[in-house]
């Protein structure tokens, strides 16, 4: 091999590795910002106040949502949309979820 085309291929390679230490910089430039973005938009730490929804939730809540048979019928899919009458947000995603969990063993 040429010494022309030794120096290419180590070019070529550093080349390469210049690229990938730049898209890694801006990926965690871009993380930053959205980390940042997000405190901007609220100063809530979503991930505590996860944690406390989840550990206030009493057993069995929603299960009589999720017993429903409008409810397994959507599930199943032979219903395309799932009505929800009530006050709105007595009945959150996450306790549904959380009910879920338990009924079916995860």
């Amino acid at each position: 091999m040429s010494y022309l085309s030794r120096l290419s291929e180590s070019i070529q390679e550093d080349v390469h590795e210049v690229a990938k230490g730049v898209r890694d910089l801006q990926s965690r430039a871009v993380t930053r910002e959205r980390r940042e973005l997000v405190a901007w938009l609220s100063p809530l730490n979503f991930w505590s106040k996860q944690s406390d929804v989840l550990s206030g939730r009493l057993e069995q809540t929603g299960e009589w949502f999720l017993e429903s048979d409008e409810f397994k019928d959507w599930f199943k899919g032979t219903q395309k949309t799932l009505w929800c009458r009530g006050i709105r947000m007595t009945l959150t995603p996450t306790s549904l979820f959380c009910s879920y969990r338990v009924l079916i063993g995860c």
